[in-house]
């Protein structure tokens, strides 16, 4: 049984949804938002995804982007853990995650005129290198990026962290 609770959604919001068992090569959960300062939020709790393109994903184009994930399980990811993109600022916050087979990225940050910070907690990222497995953590901003890990494990990637910042 599931619930699911989307309300309000002022005009330019929105959110997508999809099955969370075996996804095939679509995204597992994410949210995108076109309002002026609007922020796409996505929370994912207690579950299992398999065979996604993307576990979990925030757009604002315009906006900001907050992304928290606690207890999950993300297996076989052609691209993404976690992917969230925005002009302004990002939040990701990750707790007893562990990602197996992630052929991109597990978490990729990318804010155009805000910072991001990124807290991971308990959390495992175990890449497919000969698939191209690229890195663990990735964040590309205008300002200022902060990661904080504590527990956190990552293998068979090409890049083990990444942050580059443009005037921070």
């Amino acid at each position: 049984y599931g619930k699911f609770i989307i309300s309000p959604l002022e005009r330019g919001y929105g959110v997508t949804l999809g099955n969370v068992i075996d996804l095939g090569t679509t995204y597992a959960a994410g949210a995108l938002t076109f309002g002026q300062n609007g922020v796409a939020q996505v929370t994912l709790t207690n579950m299992e995804i398999q065979n996604a393109t993307i576990g979990a994903f925030a757009l604002a184009p315009f906006g900001g982007a907050n992304i928290a994930v606690s207890d999950v399980t993300f297996e076989n990811l052609t691209q993404y853990g976690i992917y969230a993109e925005a002009w302004g600022a990002i939040t990701v916050v990750l707790d007893n995650v562990n990602m197996t087979d992630v052929n991109g990225y597990g978490v990729y940050v990318e804010s155009y005129e805000g910072g991001a910070t990124v807290t991971m907690t308990d959390v495992n990222i175990f890449g497919d290198f000969l698939m191209g497995g690229q890195g663990s953590v990735y964040c590309d901003v205008n300002t200022t990026a902060t990661v904080t890990a504590t527990r956190f494990h990552a293998t068979n990637l090409f890049l083990g962290l990444n942050v580059a910042t443009d005037n921070g």
